[in-house]
Order: structure tokens, then sequence, then C-alpha cells
């Protein structure tokens, strides 16, 4: 396929678009770390600013597909990956997308780290909380022995706590 003018600026725009989104990610590798370092360190108020600053990345990508979209329109090549794009252009263009999608690929990979390790995290501290909450609600029933160890007073309190009415 030939490219026009109309397609290289196109292409310039997809890699200035994915490159921005490439800096998106890789800040969120921070907030990821500052995620699971809250969650170990079970601080709420932590994890609360890392949860919001991962909201706004969110929003800042939330209409990737279009955007995906409209950029294979113009550069009139079906809807398909980045690596197979940079396969199809020419030369230094095809590098240059190369290149790209490799550095976005490492960078996926380590968000997904990050992620699956909070997961984990989380995950078990959850598991923990409600073995907590379960033995909270279900308390066992102690066996008192009184001084002389005669009389069995089996309760939740001992005697001295219960007040007759």
């Amino acid at each position: 396929m030939a490219y026009s003018k109309q397609h290289y600026k196109a292409l310039d725009d997809l890699y200035d678009y994915m490159s921005g989104i490439l800096e998106l990610y890789r800040d969120a590798i921070p907030m990821l770390k500052n995620e699971l370092d809250a969650i170990v360190g079970e601080d709420t108020e932590k994890l609360n600013l890392a949860m919001n600053a991962q909201q706004a990345i969110i929003l800042k990508t939330r209409d990737f597909d279009e955007h995906m979209a409209s950029f294979s329109k113009l550069i009139e090549v079906p809807n398909g990956s980045l690596q197979e794009l940079a396969a199809n252009l020419p030369g230094d263009e095809g590098r240059r997308f190369a290149k790209l999608h490799d550095d976005l690929k490492v960078t996926v990979e380590e968000i997904l780290f990050y992620r699956n390790k909070c997961r984990e995290m989380l995950t078990a501290r959850m598991h923990r909380l409600e073995r907590i909450l379960e033995q909270a609600g279900n308390p066992q029933e102690s066996t008192t022995y009184d001084s002389t160890a005669s009389e069995v007073q089996t309760s939740l309190f001992p005697k001295s706590f219960q007040t007759k009415i």
C-alpha cells in the first residue's frame, strides 16, 4: 500500500496517542506499588489515594477504542493489533511502531504483575477478616472453676459478671 501525507500524519497522531497511553501506564506502576504497600500495611487512607489516582487513569483512557477505530479509518487499515500494524508498515515506520509495541507489552506485563499481587493480598486479607469476624460472631463458651474446684461454670461470662435482677 502506498502511504500519502495524510496517512503519515495519521500514523504520527496514532504514535503520539499511543505514546501518551504508554506514559499513563508507566505512571500507573508507582500507583500500583503504593496500593500494594497500603494493602500490606493495612493503611486505608493510602489505599484510598492509590485507588483515586487509578480512577483518573481509567477516565483518561476510557475512549481508547473509539480513538483506535478513528485512527484505523484514517490509516485505512483494519482495526487490528499494534504489532500487526507495525509488521505492515514500511521501514522506519514499522520499526518505530514495533518498539512502541514492545514498550507497551513490557509495561502492561508489569502492571498485571502488581495488579495480581494486590488482588492476592486483598484476598488473603479478606479471608483473614472473615475468619476473625466468624470467631467473634460465634464465641466459644468457657469453662471456669471456683476456688474449691468443686463447681464448674460454663458460660461466656464468669459468675462475678452475672447479676441477679
